[in-house]
């Protein structure tokens, strides 16, 4: 947690004082001051891919980083923004995560990929909306194929179903069904199937979109639904916009398919 990731600066500090810390992501993005003052030297505020790219390049040329929008520093106890960064629209150019800078990443036992940005739902206790600008974007299909390949080279199947466990990290990976089913499709045409476990997280309507579940029965193992409330009143109260026994068809369906469910 972000917490944490503020110790490891402060640590980091202790060793070197002229260590450059650099945080992003939910927790400094709404909280920059916070950040601040625990280590971090700038803040990015919302999607960093190209924030990062620009503040390293600027770092090394002697650039000025207060022309780079979207980042946050303290100056004399006072915060310092620069202009709002636009959202990227073409998901393609973000880079694949590589795991293989992570000593030791080939006994890693799970590969966690994403290949879209936000959601199309607005729940009020979640901060996807807010930070994602209440957009959803996705990878094209071939890109995000090509990813999933990419991050399954040398990874060792699991003990315990022998096949390599892929967790698609998506907040909603049914966001736009037809991008899922499309994905699937072209995914069973380019990988061995029975050498992976998918994993994904979506929501439990999608269970009544009977063409999407057929093309994700044999190809995902894992599903996982998140379920805040299983009261009418509570699901409102959150702007969840789903009723019990939407729920209650899920996970009927999700058996029935032969999944395994995590709620």
């Amino acid at each position: 947690n972000e917490n944490r990731g503020y110790f490891v600066a402060q640590q980091a500090k202790k060793i070197n004082p002229s260590i450059f810390c650099l945080a992003g992501g939910f927790g400094p993005s709404s909280q920059p001051k916070k950040a601040l003052e625990n280590g971090i030297d700038i803040v990015g505020i919302g999607e960093g891919v190209l924030i990062i790219q620009e503040l390293i390049l600027a770092i090394q040329n002697g650039g000025d980083a207060e022309k780079i929008n979207g980042i946050a520093w303290c100056e004399d106890g006072e915060l310092i923004k620069t202009s709002s960064r636009e959202l990227i629209t073409n998901m393609d150019i973000v880079p694949f995560a590589n795991w293989r800078l992570v000593v030791g990443w080939e006994n890693i036992k799970v590969r966690i990929i994403t290949f879209s940005a936000g959601c199309p739902w607005d729940c009020t206790f979640c901060s996807v909306t807010d930070f994602y600008g209440g957009t959803y974007r996705h990878r094209s299909v071939n890109n995000a194929v090509d990813y999933l390949i990419w991050a399954s080279e040398g990874h060792k199947p699991a003990w315990y179903n022998s096949k390599m466990s892929i967790f698609l990290g998506d907040d909603n990976i049914a966001g736009n069904p037809k991008w899922t089913e499309e994905f699937l499709d072209e995914l069973e045409k380019r990988v061995s199937l029975g050498d992976i476990s998918l994993s994904a997280q979506m929501r439990v309507q999608s269970c009544q979109n009977e063409a999407l579940m057929a093309k994700m029965e044999g190809k995902v193992d894992w599903i996982f639904f998140g379920c805040e409330d299983i009261t009418e009143e509570g699901l409102k109260s959150i702007n969840k916009k789903q009723k019990p026994e939407d729920i209650i068809f899920a996970i009927k369906k999700g058996m029935e398919k032969g999944f395994n469910l995590e709620v």
